[in-house]
């Protein structure tokens, strides 16, 4: 089951405030939008909870707990996808995935400020909690507890990752 599929709505889509539980996709986009923001949201034993999203989406003080994938992106924005005060906790991937991936496709950006990753585990060889393809930027996070193959997977020629200010213990 899907809680919202998003085509040509055009900008300025907010949902604030929701619980979203056992869904398979949360979110899933076929057309590029602009400025999705998800604020105070919860989402809880979902599939994929974000799925194939083309635009520019913030994630604010959201917590993702009991996920199998938390989101998967391909954006040609330049703002890319920005999580801010996020808790991404308790999250178990299937064996060898991601917990949240950035695609082939355009050029998606990921930015995540202030968020906290704790007791996550991705199973099997050659997985990982983030997996980038483009430019990552990560400041002011905490990574704790966590378990996979690889913390943050960055792949392609001509990706970068930036780190600043963050903390990674236990893992």
């Amino acid at each position: 089951s899907r809680a919202f599929i998003t085509d040509n709505i055009g900008t300025n889509f907010t949902v604030q405030g929701f619980t979203f539980t056992s869904f398979k996709n949360v979110i899933t986009q076929s057309t590029q939008q602009h400025d999705m923001l998800f604020k105070d949201c919860v989402f809880t034993k979902t599939t994929d909870t974000a799925c194939n999203v083309y635009s520019r989406t913030t994630f604010d003080s959201c917590l993702f707990t009991g996920v199998s994938r938390a989101a998967y992106f391909n954006s040609d924005t330049s703002e890319g996808t920005v999580f801010t005060n996020c808790v991404f906790r308790d999250n178990t991937t299937p064996s060898g995935s991601w917990l949240i991936g950035f695609g082939s496709s355009g050029s998606p950006n990921a930015y995540f400020r202030y968020c906290d990753f704790t007791n996550n585990t991705v199973p099997g060889s050659n997985g990982s909690l983030i997996s980038n393809q483009h430019k990552l930027t990560i400041t002011d996070c905490n990574f704790s507890g966590n378990s996979a193959y690889y913390l943050i997977w960055q792949d392609r020629g001509g990706s970068m990752m930036r780190m600043y200010r963050t903390k990674i213990t236990d893992n």
